[in-house]
């Protein structure tokens, strides 16, 4: 079983983080402080981060070795992944999201399990969200 945790920031960068490891709250902790880094980051460059726009998938892959398929299921954190605003210092929890769910980012909307279903939806629709 693997374990990835997929933070992104906006629609612009992506932070990716996977292990073979057991789950514990090591992956958390290794997310918020990459999430909080590219935070201070862009403060220090002269930028903000949108913490609203910010988000997460936390989930495990297995392979069914016998059907050829692998499956996705999601995990979630007591307290999830925060980060502190460096313009008032509050924190903010980003939004946890399973990994069917598709964001755009970088111009494309696939979610972490590979479903290409909301991209195409939005293609024929014509919605002008790139």
């Amino acid at each position: 079983m693997q374990f990835h945790l997929v933070t992104g920031f906006g629609k612009s960068s992506n932070s990716f983080d996977n292990t073979s490891d057991n789950i514990t709250g090591q992956g958390v902790l290794q997310g918020s402080s990459n999430a909080q880094l590219w935070s201070d980051l862009l403060w220090i460059l002269g930028g903000q981060l949108n913490l609203y726009k910010c988000y997460y998938y936390a989930f495990c892959s297995s392979i069914n070795y016998k059907t050829n398929k692998i499956s996705y299921s999601s995990i979630s954190f007591e307290d999830g992944i925060k980060v502190k605003s460096c313009l008032d210092g509050t924190t903010h929890t980003l939004q946890a999201l399973p990994p069917n769910e598709a964001r755009c980012t970088f111009g494309v909307m696939l979610s972490p399990d590979g479903d290409c279903s909301t991209q195409l939806h939005a293609t024929k629709k014509g919605e002008g969200i790139f």
